[in-house]
């Protein structure tokens, strides 16, 4: 046989192994007579869209494949579909390694327990814009997939999109809009550190990277940018635009967990008095984020608009007891009117504010649940997702030691667990998703992602480019 003849043979094997370890997973998330139940029941729709965005890819490459008619043009041909086939497996792979983690026992629970916190986000903050028709249904994506990485803070990838790219393209060159690719794919990862398996009070900063993935998924920048335009001074707008993002993350966070996402938020923030009162913001260096104090000014002033007033008062005053002096005081003001004007300079942002909303009522359920775990006779906590994960983190901030002791966390992802609805969940409420309009949809942007792959590596092979490999962001930042 020649070699243009095994080649191909070969090729075809390659892309087959893709077809079979796909459907694989497929059968370890879809209800069967034998598995009623799988363990990634819900995960049925993310597979699935993957499924159909990565199909469009994989029926490419098999079309190029058949239209080599004789073995010298499978020879001539070959290394440009070996590449493209692997970088099929290489993001199907980047994917998979997320859902494999919860066929590990001893991590499913906290994940699944994770995955319905951002769902519940996730979904809140989605249905208002398909309400208003800013957000077409057949444009939703699933709700954002968590996993554990080497961080030390939660991140979405929607952010952190280099080290998708190092992750899922090794050797892919750097090329200018190589970082939102990663827009393509029909639903957002979330990575939590290891440090956190257990842990619920820390994995509170989920809310806060939901708030990227909102802002990416629903097209946000624009509001963002009239937001903070109509609500701060014109002299210190560039400052605010640069930390737009992060500004709206931590907000939408508050709005979504209230008075324990700030305490969380706080905890992560505290480092030693002198670079707390040191830290500053330039023009020639604005950076990502606000100081440490102006963002914890920010989420008291949330929480103080919302009726938690004790909360705000108690966290700030002890902030302040901590760290007596901050730079750019000239820009506090500022933070009444963003917060003020988050509801009054776009109805997409107010309406989405309304609907996130962790109410007083929220934060006492929370603090019952947190005292019935806490009391002499422990008992089971009530409460709907949300409330159950500030209840954890609010027994953690009153009782640590007790915390630990009872096994609340543990308690609390159990419950979390039992009372959700069986079946494959929903982000759209309302209207009925047209899948046909879906499926066309996710197969086109992820057609449009490999097309790119392939012209960044067509680029970077000219005599005289950058052909150096695509590296990890040195730091995950929150």
């Amino acid at each position: 046989m020649k070699v243009g003849d095994l080649k191909r043979a070969e090729l075809r094997g390659k892309l087959s192994s893709f077809d079979a370890d796909f459907a694989y997973w497929v059968a370890t998330s879809t209800p069967s007579t034998e598995q009623p139940r799988p363990r990634l029941e819900k995960h049925v729709s993310q597979i699935e869209r993957l499924g159909n965005a990565l199909a469009a890819e994989r029926d490419i490459i098999e079309s190029k494949l058949d239209a080599l008619t004789s073995p010298e043009s499978v020879v001539a041909a070959c290394t440009q579909l070996e590449i493209d086939i692997l970088d099929l497996h290489r993001v199907w792979g980047f994917f998979r390694r997320k859902f494999a983690l919860r066929l590990v026992p001893r991590f499913f629970d906290f994940l699944e327990a994770l995955d319905e916190l951002a769902f519940h986000c996730y979904r809140r903050a989605v249905n208002p814009a398909i309400a208003a028709q800013t957000l077409r249904p057949e444009a939703v994506k699933e709700p954002p997939l968590v996993y554990f990485e080497d961080s030390t803070i939660p991140s979405a990838v929607t952010r952190s999109s280099k080290s998708y790219l190092y992750d899922a393209g090794r050797h892919v060159p750097k090329a200018a809009g190589l970082l939102a690719m990663m827009n393509a794919m029909p639903f957002p990862v979330i990575g939590v550190p290891w440090s956190q398996v257990h842990h619920l009070p820390s994995a509170l900063m989920l809310a806060h990277e939901v708030g990227h993935c909102i802002e990416r998924d629903l097209a946000l920048d624009s509001a963002l940018k009239a937001w903070i335009d109509g609500s701060v001074a014109a002299q210190r707008a560039p400052a605010w635009r640069a930390w737009q993002s992060e500004v709206f993350a931590d907000v939408f966070a508050t709005l979504a967990l209230g008075p324990t996402f700030a305490h969380s938020l706080v905890a992560l923030l505290a480092k030693d008095a002198a670079t707390i009162e040191k830290e500053t913001r330039t023009s020639a260096a604005y950076g990502e984020y606000p100081t440490a104090s102006l963002r914890v000014a920010l989420v008291c002033t949330v929480l103080e608009q919302e009726k938690h007033s004790a909360a705000a008062g108690e966290i700030l005053q002890d902030w302040n007891l901590a760290y007596r002096k901050s730079a750019l005081s000239d820009f506090k003001p500022d933070i009444l009117n963003l917060v003020t004007g988050l509801r009054e300079q776009s109805p997409v942002l107010s309406k989405l504010a309304s609907a996130l909303r962790f109410t007083p009522q929220d934060q006492q359920a929370a603090e019952r649940a947190s005292n019935v775990m806490l009391s002499p006779i422990a008992g089971t906590p009530v409460g709907d997702v949300r409330q159950l994960f500030a209840s954890a983190a609010h027994a953690f901030q009153q009782n640590p030691d007790q915390h630990a002791k009872r096994e609340i966390d543990q308690t609390v992802v159990r419950t979390v667990l039992e009372q959700r609805a069986v079946g494959v969940r929903s982000v759209v409420s309302g209207p009925v998703v047209p899948r046909g309009k879906q499926k066309d949809r996710d197969q086109a942007e992820a057609t449009n992602f490999f097309a790119s792959l392939r012209a960044a590596r067509a680029l970077a092979e000219r005599p005289g480019e950058d052909t150096s490999e695509t590296e990890p962001d040195p730091e995950l930042l929150g």
